[in-house]
């Protein structure tokens, strides 16, 4: 099917990856190129086709594994997408399991504690305000503060 000689997959990524196609920049390219044959070489000798959503799982765990974070992983995936789009359009290779995959998805960051001065600001603030808001205030900043506290007795620290 495809031969393993270097540049193969750099041909390949040039005429048929979305990026390539909107003129991605070289690095680009050598990136998506290194994240396909990562990944071929974690199947070990399995020919592409034969991969199943476990090869895939496994793989994608064990950049997870490399500390790779779900921004990165997923790049590594959307490649080894549009290599398999190659194949299913160029040499009829066919397999579900890349497509149906879970792309990893950023986590979003625990929100930040306010400095001592701008904490002290908002409470002088707070006189002016009606008792509603008043009360409002200090239940969001109660309901921040513990899912701050409990973030981080969990092992979240930023």
């Amino acid at each position: 099917m495809l031969s393993r000689r270097p540049g193969r997959i750099r041909d390949i990524l040039a005429i048929d990856v979305p990026v390539a196609e909107r003129g991605a920049a070289r690095n680009t390219l050598e990136a998506y190129e290194r994240d396909i044959e990562d990944y071929l070489e974690f199947l070990g000798g399995k020919a592409p086709a034969d991969a199943a959503a476990e090869d895939i799982r496994g793989w994608l765990a064990a950049l997870a594994g490399e500390g790779l974070v779900n921004a990165s992983r997923a790049r590594h995936l959307s490649a080894v997408r549009s290599f398999f789009a190659y194949l299913a359009r160029h040499h009829g290779v066919e397999n579900t399991a890349v497509r149906l995959a879970t792309t990893p998805r950023a986590r979003r960051p625990l929100p930040r504690a306010l400095p001592a001065d701008a904490a002290i600001a908002v409470t002088r603030d707070i006189g002016e305000m009606s008792d509603h808001a008043v009360v409002q205030a200090r239940d969001t900043a109660t309901r921040r503060t513990s899912s701050i506290s409990r973030s981080r007795s969990i092992g979240f620290e930023r």
